[in-house]
């Protein structure tokens, strides 16, 4: 491939690699050299498909019958379905009698599937995110609307928030082990409370967090306490709460504020508020996550530094987690 784009550059650029250049380069003959070249198109055609750590392209013994089966997994993936080995041999294999092949010839093997996905560059990976459910027509419209918030009100003065889970005492489910360790670990932990991340977009007010827990006086707790703390039986945000904390946001305010929220159902209460200086802007459904800011990096960042601080810093013997937790939210002020 990189022989073909030196070959493809402009003529003006003095960057053109002659053909004794390119095989000093790579160390081939100038009959391979010659070779690659009178087959550029077909090498660049399947390089969009074949793994790029291929030196050969080599097709395999119903090359016709691998590429419909590709056209199909694409078709499928378009749709953002999940597709299996299994699922890929039963259709290889269904696309096989078709073809007229015999059961004999092609049965759909593992190894004929490890060779398919080397040959067409395929790999597993685990699917997450909510972005394919996102319809394309309402995030441009959820980009119009943080767009139009920020000519009209400035970086300084449009606000975005969100509520995210955090499992305090959750360990890392990946460790280093001395050869005979199992691995075995724990009991996953299950104790959760809410987070309430408020930022403005130039990242020069960054609120205090507004927290739910269980307890009304949960242990560990500071009297100089480093977050807004709130507490109801499931830990959750409640209509009530935020509520509190969209008045409180509004007093802080001194002009004409943004504040961007998702359509969740406790942020409904927002709009029937009588507020002196917030604008509530609505983002459409299904779309924040792909234009809600603090989906972006932002509540991952503050996860990722606490983690980060639980496991350098707090001791595993004491678990006292969530007096870890509000020491760390202290130094996040």
């Amino acid at each position: 491939m990189e022989i073909i784009k030196n070959q493809q550059l402009p003529e003006r650029t003095k960057e053109k690699m002659t053909k004794e250049a390119l095989m000093q380069k790579y160390n081939i003959q100038i009959s391979t050299l010659n070779k690659i070249l009178q087959n550029q198109e077909t090498i660049l055609e399947k390089s969009l498909t074949f793994s790029g750590s291929r030196k050969a392209v080599r097709l395999g013994e119903f090359p016709a019958l691998e590429k419909a089966l590709y056209e199909w997994f694409l078709t499928v993936r378009a749709k953002n379905l999940p597709v299996s080995g299994p699922f890929l041999i039963e259709k290889a294999v269904e696309f096989a009698r078709k073809s007229g092949i015999e059961e004999e010839d092609f049965k759909g093997s593992p190894g004929w599937l490890s060779n398919f996905k080397s040959r067409y560059g395929l790999h597993a990976v685990k699917l997450a995110g909510e972005s394919a459910s996102a319809n394309p027509e309402d995030v441009n419209k959820g980009w119009e609307l943080v767009t139009e918030a920020l000519k009209t009100y400035g970086e300084d003065n449009c606000y975005n928030a969100d509520e995210t889970g955090l499992y305090y005492r959750l360990q890392p489910d990946r460790s280093i082990v001395a050869k005979g360790d199992s691995g075995s670990g724990t009991k996953i932990p299950k104790e959760r409370v809410t987070l309430l991340v408020c930022a403005n977009a130039s990242g020069t007010k960054k609120l205090r967090l507004w927290m739910v827990g269980k307890s009304e006086n949960p242990r560990g707790m500071m009297k100089e306490k480093p977050m807004i703390y709130k507490a109801n039986k499931k830990a959750w945000m409640t209509s009530e709460i935020f509520e509190q904390f969209t008045k409180e946001l509004d007093k802080t305010c001194s002009c004409d504020t943004a504040l961007i929220l998702d359509n969740a159902s406790v942020h409904g209460i927002a709009s029937n508020l009588d507020l002196k200086h917030l604008k509530i802007i609505f983002l459409p459904p299904n779309t924040t996550s792909k234009t809600q800011p603090m989906d972006a990096g932002i509540i991952q960042a503050l996860k990722l530094r606490y983690r980060k601080a639980m496991m350098t810093k707090v001791s595993w013997f004491s678990f006292l987690l969530l007096e870890a937790l509000f020491k760390f939210l202290f130094f996040l002020k």
